[in-house]
């Protein structure tokens, strides 16, 4: 064993005594948002949705089941982040941080949209069988259908923005295409809008 010791340089035997320590505090975190984690996916999906179904909230349960496997992602993605920033041994650091911060934003847009396609909808279906108006019969679709695509492109150019690619003359492009739109299908909206009225 002393042998092999004096074969290894200095910054060699440093390097190993760093990686071990480093090694032994990520474990040592490793646990801590395990138990974390664990207490808090107990009083999330367990006793929040004994709660409830006990009031018959069924926007409560929806959400819960949407959140269920998300949110262990994410929270696994922001302790990975988290614990990368101590870890000094690593050669690629900051591509490890842009893929682990795009991975985060990509769940994030998916939960994001979930939520708005499912709770929102449903709450807003909810809402257009009480009332009379029939206005309300025509936009619920529409929303359904317009809001997760707008969700899923800001979410899209968040995620290639954050992974290095210069988006600027695409969101130039993108403001200027709506602005065009805009004009184009003004006299279009603004009839389709007052056709809701009307009813």
């Amino acid at each position: 064993m002393l042998k092999v010791l004096q074969l290894l340089d200095s910054p060699t035997i440093n390097f190993l005594l760093l990686i071990k320590e480093e090694l032994s505090n990520f474990l040592g975190d490793l646990i801590i948002w395990t138990v974390l984690a664990f207490i808090l996916y107990i009083v999330l999906f367990y006793a929040a949705r004994f709660l409830f179904r006990k009031l018959n909230n069924e926007i409560g349960i929806l959400t819960l089941n949407i959140l269920q496997t998300p949110l262990p992602i994410i929270f696994i993605l922001i302790f990975l982040r988290i614990e990368i920033d101590d870890l000094d041994s690593l050669k690629y650091l900051d591509i490890i941080e842009k893929l682990l911060i795009a991975a985060i934003i990509a769940v994030s847009t998916y939960l994001v949209s979930e939520l708005f396609t499912q709770v929102v909808s449903y709450y807003l279906s909810q809402y257009a069988e009480k009332t009379e108006a029939e206005w309300d019969d025509v936009l619920v679709p529409i929303i359904k259908k317009t809001l997760p695509i707008i969700i899923f492109l800001i979410g899209g150019f968040l995620f290639l923005q954050t992974l290095g690619i210069d988006l600027t003359g695409l969101w130039v492009g993108f403001g200027g295409v709506t602005f065009v739109l805009s004009f184009a299908l003004k006299d279009i909206l603004s009839n389709f809008f007052s056709g809701l009225v009307l009813l």
